[in-house]
């Protein structure tokens, strides 16, 4: 149950100045190092997927250059 006007949030003032925006750089570094963390998981997951579909390397001529060894 919760008192009528409560916000959730602490009673005490948020801080002023340089401490609050060493608290709010601190939060920012924070949640980007988490996000950083969860993309190299998510691309890491994706590679190793993607090396289990691959079959094994097979030769091809994609320039399709022909060579002639029999008309010297």
């Amino acid at each position: 149950m919760t008192k009528a006007g409560a916000t959730g949030h602490p009673t005490h003032p948020p801080p002023t100045g340089r401490g609050a925006r060493t608290e709010r750089l601190a939060a920012a570094l924070k949640a980007n190092l988490r996000r950083r963390k969860a993309q190299a998981r998510e691309r890491a997951a994706e590679a190793d997927q993607s090396r289990h579909h691959i079959g094994p390397a097979e030769a091809h001529d994609s320039a399709r250059v022909v060579i002639d060894k029999g008309s010297d």
